[in-house]
């Protein structure tokens, strides 16, 4: 796990990376993993902006004293969600 606290970054870029990580958490299915998280494809949208917002600032921030890697995946509604909210109980993939 990354500590943004121990990075050269300002307190309202750790704040960011803070609140897009319990954000992203709002993503998962939590019940059980496999099965469809509850984001629409907007929120997606918001989330993928927001995250590569902040990818950006970290780079400025971090300059080229740091090497900075995005590996976090586009988020995108999943095509089962309507099926799953159907019948959460009998969903199968």
């Amino acid at each position: 796990m990354i500590r943004p606290e121990k990075l050269p970054l300002s307190p309202e870029t750790i704040e960011r990376v803070h609140y897009l990580s319990d954000w992203h958490h709002t993503s998962l299915n939590w019940g059980y993993p496999p099965d469809p998280g509850p984001w629409r494809q907007e929120e997606c949208d918001r989330f993928n902006k927001a995250a590569t917002d902040l990818f950006e600032a970290v780079v400025r921030e971090l300059g080229d004293d740091f090497e900075v890697v995005n590996t976090q995946g586009w988020l995108v509604e999943d095509p089962d969600l309507d099926a799953y909210l159907k019948d959460p109980h009998g969903f199968k993939r």
